[in-house]
């Protein structure tokens, strides 16, 4: 099934991703 291989790794990706922006806008990080 192709569609399941290029699905995992999307759902990977968001589940990685969400705990760092939830992160950065609960504690806003000022780089500049």
């Amino acid at each position: 099934m192709p569609r399941e291989k290029g699905l995992y790794p999307m759902i990977f990706f968001f589940f990685f991703l969400i705990p760092v922006f939830y992160l950065q806008n609960k504690r806003p990080i000022t780089l500049c």
